[in-house]
């Protein structure tokens, strides 16, 4: 008896060390590959100056040949062309210098903006286009185009897809209650973005709630007026689209199962 129950705890103990030994192999070893992959990936010498990042050099020289010296457009390309040139030779390469890499050429855009509209903008039209609801519009479409440049394809569909769900939803709302202030959109949009953001939780997702959140409480903040009780019914749209697609999965498109 004794040495049957001991043979039954050795075969257990066997199918219980072949179970795990699935479950690493299935779960652990391919978590593990991918984390040694993108760690590989962090570490290689950083990228040569590419195409796109001559944009401010040239932008620079442009504007400088035709319109003169202009302090507020040559102190963010030399900022921008000095961390670069840094990153390249000086810097060592992690996850965190590539990702401050990729944000360089944004961060230009956003320094140079006050020069190019004092350049082309029509001076009586330029105080609009400085004051805070111009930079409150810049910060909210930063905060919903910010994560997809490194998250998933699959991610990124669902994600415009929902934008587009929600703009047709809107013309029903209009229809059906219409909120009168003019921020329906903005408001359906903005839930939306955060809603999926948290329940995707694609890459960076924490920025881009912190970034949308911002932007609403902004909008209500600059607001002139109260804004109406229907803008509710906006919100929980925004909601709504959030959850279809993330529940929903487009096979049709995807080549997914359902």
């Amino acid at each position: 008896m004794a040495a049957d129950g001991l043979a039954e705890d050795r075969e257990l103990a066997q199918a219980l060390t072949e179970q795990l030994r699935k479950t690493i192999e299935r779960r652990l070893l391919p978590a593990l590959k991918v984390g040694a992959k993108r760690a590989e990936l962090h570490r290689r010498p950083a990228w040569a100056l590419r195409a796109y990042e001559y944009l401010p050099l040239w932008v620079c020289l442009t504007g400088l040949g035709l319109g003169g010296w202009s302090w507020a457009l040559a102190l963010p390309t030399l900022a921008y062309l000095g961390y670069v040139l840094l990153d390249i030779w000086v810097l060592p390469q992690q996850r965190l210098t590539k990702v401050l890499r990729d944000l360089a050429l944004p961060v230009w855009l956003a320094a140079a903006y006050p020069w190019a509209v004092a350049t082309f903008v029509a001076p009586e039209l330029q105080a609009r286009f400085l004051q805070a609801p111009a930079w409150i519009l810049g910060l909210m479409i930063a905060s919903l185009l910010f994560p997809f440049h490194w998250t998933s394809y699959y991610d990124t569909q669902r994600f415009l897809r929902g934008l587009s769900i929600g703009y047709l939803v809107l013309w029903w709302l209009e229809v059906i209650r219409p909120e009168g202030a003019g921020h329906g959109l903005q408001v359906l949009w903005l839930v939306f973005v955060i809603a999926y953001a948290l329940v995707i939780r694609h890459r960076h997702w924490p920025f881009v709630v912190a970034g949308s959140a911002t932007y609403l409480v902004l909008l209500w903040w600059f607001s002139p007026e109260r804004w109406p009780v229907e803008l509710l019914y906006y919100a929980g749209a925004g909601v709504a689209v959030s959850g279809y697609v993330y529940v929903v999965k487009f096979t049709a498109h995807d080549g997914r199962g359902a």
